[in-house]
């Protein structure tokens, strides 16, 4: 599973569970409100607003506003974004903390889920072993239908193919839910990525990676493996549409 979903994963299911718990007496943490109106002394007076609104409204406030160096904006959502973290994490250390192997209540489950997630001495310990199942369908393939039938179970498993299937409502149809088929098989953020030459420099490091990923899982010839790959989703790349 990729890391980025499996992290996704792991805060919407604690999620979740916190919003569970937090139902009951024990958990009754406090609205904070802040300050309530509009922020006047977020404004730029000298700047008239007929010729820049926003620069009027918000000036005075982006001015003396620095962007995190961690984040790539701030603002009020971030903020909040940030408590809710914080909350989150206080949350699963201390259910962590006291988590039984077989847990009985919700909070429990949220430590139980947690704990090995999070135990990194662990996941170094067995490396590529929770993946050895999966590596060995995929040298078990020997032809496109067997690759086919591979690939049409991430629907369930969660893995990356060329194609990603799920159902959600309708967006021509609110009272009903339908399939969605979307595009996938490029482990780069964009097409462009691929086919573009600025992007040289990013595709070359990226057919690096693809290669160290082989060579933990002991995949023969990873080097010459890894450009197959990378050549392999410079054709899917091209026959995938535009963000336009």
């Amino acid at each position: 599973m990729d890391k980025r979903m499996k992290c996704n994963r792991a805060v919407a299911v604690a999620c979740g569970l916190l919003m569970i718990t937090c139902g009951r007496a024990s958990c009754t943490p406090k609205p904070v409100y802040g300050t309530w109106g509009l922020d006047f002394a977020g404004e730029d007076r000298v700047t008239k607003p007929g010729d820049d609104f926003f620069r009027f409204a918000n000036g005075a406030w982006l001015d003396r506003t620095q962007i995190p160096a961690d984040k790539s904006a701030v603002g009020s959502a971030w903020t909040m974004s940030d408590l809710t973290e914080a909350r989150l994490h206080d949350m699963m250390e201390r259910f962590a903390a006291k988590a039984t192997h077989q847990p009985s209540d919700l909070e429990g489950k949220v430590g139980a889920f947690y704990k090995p997630f999070m135990d990194q001495t662990r996941i170094e310990q067995l490396g590529a072993k929770p993946l050895a199942s999966a590596v060995d369908q995929v040298r078990a393939a020997k032809t496109r239908d067997d690759l086919a039938a591979f690939a049409g179970r991430n629907a369930s498993n969660l893995d990356g193919t060329l194609f990603t299937l799920n159902i959600d409502a309708d967006l021509k149809n609110p009272e009903r839910y339908t399939v969605y088929v979307n595009q996938g098989g490029l482990g780069l953020p964009d097409r462009d990525y691929y086919l573009k030459p600025e992007f040289a420099v990013q595709k070359k490091n990226y057919q690096g990676y693809v290669a160290q990923l082989l060579r933990l899982i002991e995949w023969p010839a990873a080097n010459a493996r890894a450009k197959n790959v990378v050549e392999f989703e410079t054709r899917i790349a091209g026959a995938s549409w535009t963000k336009v």
